[in-house]
């Protein structure tokens, strides 16, 4: 991709920007705009957290197919959720799942079980095989997360469940400001880190064996690339919920329109999608379908058919090669 697209993108993203806060907003009260330009913070956040972490992710996992959900962040998310929903606000008092203290707790939740899965297989990341152990591990344990929330939802005063059923749906109009600060710390360093290891990457991009035979040390890049990419997700997570198709969505496009491997492009034009998505799918949202409609649906529904759409050419790629 040539910069000149980049620069079209970032154009672009500025004027659905504008849009999205009102080419009159100096005119509006400050109320309106500080809400405005708190919304507008928080959705480029989740762009910059999720769209990465996701690239990087597909990358040492070396599948376009697989998102940061498989590891089972939205199974912890929906059990911690559930968990204070049944248990009530008597025992935790203060303790929102959305405040900055419930944040830590479920953050110190995600990377716990993330430390599991790879003490409980005891992975060896120079072998393949070893990976794939690790990846089925994940989707067991997030199956069971799954099954013993629904035990909890089961039990649940129905007000109560009410309550539930909205945190468990992304929702960009109402994502937790309380943590914009602790997310946009978390971006920082997430980037900075993914920025520091843009070589690296790259030489994942090659494949494990080209990386191990250029001196890569997988057994230590690996665990830490994944930690940081449970951070993010996670981070992402706690402001508007469990996002299924975004990421996955925005960076196989990211790879179609990227025409090099170097990650510090394909993340640059990832960020600038994603972000691109999210505020002008939200604009479309709030003044056009005057929130009759969410933005999660539109994102699920083209994210679910993009995904059937890079299986079915796959499967083409690989018929054609027997």
């Amino acid at each position: 991709m040539k910069h000149k697209y980049l620069w079209l993108l970032v154009l672009l993203l500025v004027v659905v920007m504008m849009t999205y806060l009102g080419w009159d907003i100096f005119m509006l009260s400050p109320y309106i705009q500080v809400s405005r330009l708190t919304k507008l913070w928080g959705y480029l956040l989740v762009a910059a957290l999720v769209i990465p972490s996701t690239i990087v992710f597909q990358t040492v996992i070396q599948s376009r197919y697989l998102s940061p959900g498989i590891l089972g962040i939205d199974a912890v998310y929906v059990l911690i959720q559930s968990i204070y929903y049944f248990i009530g606000k008597r025992l935790f008092g203060e303790l929102t799942p959305n405040s900055i203290t419930g944040y830590f707790f479920q953050i110190s939740c995600l990377m716990y079980f993330f430390v599991l899965t790879l003490k409980m297989t005891k992975i060896d990341w120079r072998v393949q095989q070893q990976e794939i152990l690790w990846l089925m591990t994940g989707m067991i344990l997030s199956s069971v997360l799954r099954q013993l929330s629904t035990f909890f939802q089961i039990l649940m005063d129905p007000n109560e469940y009410l309550k539930l059923q909205r945190h468990l749906f992304p929702t960009f109009q109402g994502l937790s400001q309380s943590l914009l600060w602790v997310a946009t710390v978390v971006a920082v360093i997430g980037l900075w880190y993914f920025y520091h290891q843009r070589f690296v990457l790259d030489v994942y991009h090659l494949g494990r064996e080209t990386a191990l035979s250029l001196g890569v040390d997988i057994s230590r890049k690996t665990p830490r690339l994944l930690s940081m990419v449970v951070l993010m997700i996670g981070t992402a997570t706690a402001l508007v919920g469990p996002l299924l198709f975004l990421g996955f969505m925005i960076a196989n496009i990211a790879y179609m329109l990227a025409d090099s491997h170097h990650h510090t492009q394909r993340i640059l034009t990832g960020i600038l999608l994603g972000s691109l998505f999210i505020v002008g799918g939200q604009c479309l949202v709030e003044r056009v379908f005057n929130n009759q409609y969410t933005l999660n649906l539109i994102v699920e529904g083209v994210g679910g058919i993009l995904f059937f759409i890079l299986l079915w050419r796959k499967a083409g790629e690989t018929f054609a090669n027997h």
